[in-house]
């Protein structure tokens, strides 16, 4: 725009023109400026809400619903759902279930977890197997009847304990180290020897750790722990070693007794010198054999010598004194027997 310079109004005049077309033009800017960016920013935003609401939409309908693991959902006939969990579980070779059912889904999965945390820590319930858990006595005697190979003493201590009335009612899975060692201070308490009590306790130890490996309900360590605080606090003890062989006073005393009973058809006396002088059992004298005898170099072997482990086989050659040698070998069979019951 062009402002001519007029004499009349001078250039006054010519500035108050030009002040006016600005302001003008300013006013009419800011009239139409508030319209402009609402256009502008209305499009775009309608746009993006579109793009993102789409994909959400189509991705909600695409993914399927999970089952719910360990658990069956149950249409009752009243129309209403109820929801069963089921947990399997092997105890002991046998397939065992823990099963509940509730009327909220929310209440199954908690108690679903709660469960399986407690299985993970503790194993299966063992309440489950407690009721075909066996009685102490039944593994007691089990062994009595299917080992044919244990010693007199050890069969006459398994018939005691299998015929004890604490182990006829006591389930293995609740044996505790307390119930054993209470046991074993009655042992005592009603007059055996401590030695004599933990001769008891070995074969009743033996047995039960036997069975436990081959899957006896029985609690680990329990029956460790037991002994370990039977021998710490002497309440069964190992046999004293003797440091002596009886006098002869006081032998005299005993062998003229014995020498003295007419109805006594046994050779007591000579096997009492022997037994002294060779230091064997009464089950080794008697299994001994002529043949087994080397004069020559003043042996003989000893068949099965006993061993805590060893109880078949184990044949060892012994040193023979002159005093045993002069008494000879009792090879009868009938020797032994009478003996033992003597």
């Amino acid at each position: 725009m062009t402002y001519s310079l007029s004499p009349q109004n001078g250039t006054h005049d010519l500035l108050a023109r030009i002040t006016r077309d600005q302001a003008a033009k300013q006013s009419a800017f800011a009239h139409a400026a508030p319209a402009s960016p609402k256009i502008a920013t209305a499009v775009p935003s309608t746009k993006k809400r579109n793009r993102k609401q789409a994909p959400q939409s189509v991705a909600k309908m695409a993914k399927p619903k999970k089952p719910e693991p360990n658990t069956t959902t149950i249409t009752n006939s009243d129309g209403t759902t109820s929801y069963r969990v089921q947990l399997r579980g092997r105890v002991h070779g046998k397939m065992h279930s823990l099963c509940r059912t509730f009327s909220s889904l929310t209440t199954a999965r908690a108690w679903r977890k709660r469960m399986v945390a407690e299985i993970e820590l503790n194993g299966f319930p063992v309440s489950t197997a407690k009721t075909l858990a066996p009685m102490v006595a039944d593994i007691l005697k089990a062994r009595l009847e299917k080992d044919q190979k244990i010693e007199r003493s050890t069969r006459q201590y398994l018939q005691y304990l299998s015929e004890h009335p604490t182990w006829q009612m006591t389930k293995c899975s609740d044996l505790t180290v307390d119930s054993i060692m209470t046991f074993a201070e009655t042992l005592v308490s009603e007059g055996r020897a401590p030695q004599t009590a933990a001769g008891y306790m070995a074969i009743f130890s033996t047995t039960l750790q036997r069975a436990r490996r081959r899957g006896s309900p029985i609690p680990p360590q329990v029956v460790d722990d037991a002994m370990a605080l039977l021998w710490e606090t002497d309440t069964i003890a190992r046999s004293q070693q003797r440091d002596r062989r009886p006098t002869l006073e006081e032998l005299d005393r005993v062998l003229t007794a014995v020498t003295s009973n007419k109805r006594q058809k046994l050779p007591v006396a000579t096997i009492v010198v022997f037994a002294i002088y060779s230091t064997r059992r009464i089950d080794e004298i008697c299994h001994l054999q002529w043949d087994d005898l080397n004069e020559a170099e003043n042996t003989i072997l000893v068949r099965d010598m006993k061993h805590p482990r060893k109880k078949r086989g184990n044949n060892v050659t012994v040193d023979l004194t002159p005093e045993v040698t002069c008494h000879g070998i009792f090879p009868p069979p009938s020797i032994r027997v009478r003996l033992t019951c003597h």
